[in-house]
């Protein structure tokens, strides 16, 4: 373990314990307010209809698909547990920290019902966690020999999580924050499988 890991960690608890703070304090309100309203007039029904296509590939149903998928796909490596693992602390350490939280819903205009609470992003944090974890599998597999094809998949594997996010925003399912809170716990939650369990890459 190296110093860098240890404060890298810290620098992330330190910034999500932060996070948390200023939600609950309501002080994250009027920065919410204003990228919605810079959203807002994006909507209309053609978009929405694609919007709620895209966010289903972050729903629960997906990604346990997708994992069971991954698992096998990955298993001959020894990496099938690596990922099964990531994504149900990911799903156990978000709903902990949404009942802890106990943020209501947006109310302006929700284009989706959800009916837990919003932070953070449950939607978020797995895509989040399953890009992270697929672009660093990439470059551990291909990164000295076929780096524009890592650079490529790396690219699409970052479009699909920011595709999530907006989408979410969009949506009315969660403010800002809740996918910010979501992106920092994400890569805490990796990071710190990568530096303290060593999976074998």
């Amino acid at each position: 373990m190296k110093r860098k890991d240890i404060v890298i960690d810290i620098g992330l608890i330190c910034a999500f314990g932060g996070l948390i703070f200023f939600v609950q304090a309501g002080m994250m309100d009027k920065l919410d307010a204003f990228i919605y309203h810079l959203i807002a007039p994006l909507i209309n029904s053609r978009l929405t209809l694609i919007l709620k296509i895209v966010t289903a590939f972050g729903d629960t149903l997906f990604m346990i698909i997708i994992t069971i998928i991954l698992f096998w796909l990955l298993k001959p490596k020894g990496r099938g547990k690596d990922i099964a693992i990531l994504m149900i602390v990911t799903t156990i350490i978000n709903n902990i920290i949404k009942v802890l939280v106990k943020r209501p819903r947006p109310t302006i205009l929700p284009l989706v019902i959800e009916k837990s609470y919003s932070f953070p992003s449950g939607h978020t944090m797995a895509a989040v966690t399953l890009a992270s974890f697929l672009i660093y599998v990439i470059w551990q597999e291909w990164g000295t020999l076929k780096k524009t094809k890592c650079l490529l998949l790396s690219l699409f594997l970052g479009l699909y999580a920011l595709a999530i996010i907006f989408s979410r925003i969009y949506l009315g399912a969660h403010f800002a924050s809740d996918c910010l809170g979501a992106i920092i716990l994400s890569n805490l939650i990796f990071h710190s499988y990568l530096t303290y369990f060593k999976p074998k890459f």
